[in-house]
């Protein structure tokens, strides 16, 4: 990202964030002009067309939102603290879904995966044991690397984790507790296809979590 931030921050200012200011433990009272002739290139492209300036002597404060969002990053303001970090990249996903029977109910149970891991990836109920297997299969390499177990809630918030392995909880629905156990150890040989793409699905398994939906018939 620090290939991006030189070319703007080449000009005969000192830029600083208007909201350093306000990120001051002591509030200070300054003498500003807005200068709209202000410009800001981007590797020699004009960006912000339009945006201007706070001047205050030597100083230009500088829209930091839309300077962040132009260069690729998130930007939030919390205590005090002008918070910078790299956007996300934005990744394509494909939904998987399967049908459980819990308790005596139908249920349909939904996630999302990587979609280029996804055509690897199945969602398979075990009958009779409250399970269900998150299988990759790629060219005859099968592995498990993942699972979801269904408990009432009743039996899932008396389990003591300083007793037994406790899996981790994704949500609760028409009483039931939808839990989720990963992955622990590669089981495909470093470095292959296979390795590569359940590294993916790994790094993006919180995101996984996050889409799970577990809906009643």
């Amino acid at each position: 990202m620090r290939k991006y931030i030189k070319p703007i921050l080449a000009t005969t200012f000192t830029i600083a964030a208007a909201t350093c200011v306000m990120a001051s433990p002591i509030l200070q009272d300054i003498s500003a002009k807005f200068n709209p002739e202000i410009k800001y290139t981007l590797n020699g492209e004009e960006i912000l067309k339009g945006q201007g300036a706070l001047v205050s002597e030597d100083r230009a404060y500088v829209p930091v939102r839309s300077l962040s969002e132009v260069v690729g990053m998130e930007v939030d303001y919390k205590d005090g603290t002008v918070i910078l970090n790299d956007a996300k990249e934005e990744i394509k996903t494909e939904v998987k879904s399967t049908d459980i029977k819990f308790n005596n109910k139908d249920y349909t149970l939904t996630a999302a995966f990587p979609e280029e891991v996804s055509k690897y990836v199945t969602l398979e109920a075990e009958k009779d044991k409250d399970l269900c297997l998150i299988r990759f299969e790629k060219d005859g390499k099968i592995a498990n690397i993942g699972s979801f177990q269904f408990f009432t809630e009743k039996d899932y918030d008396a389990m003591d984790p300083k007793q037994m392995p406790v899996p981790t909880e994704v949500l609760r629905a028409d009483g039931v507790v939808v839990a989720f156990q990963g992955l622990q150890d590669m089981p495909f040989e470093v470095p292959s296809k296979e390795a590569d793409l359940v590294s993916i699905y790994h790094e993006n398994v919180g995101d996984m979590l996050k889409s799970v939906t577990f809906q009643s018939k």
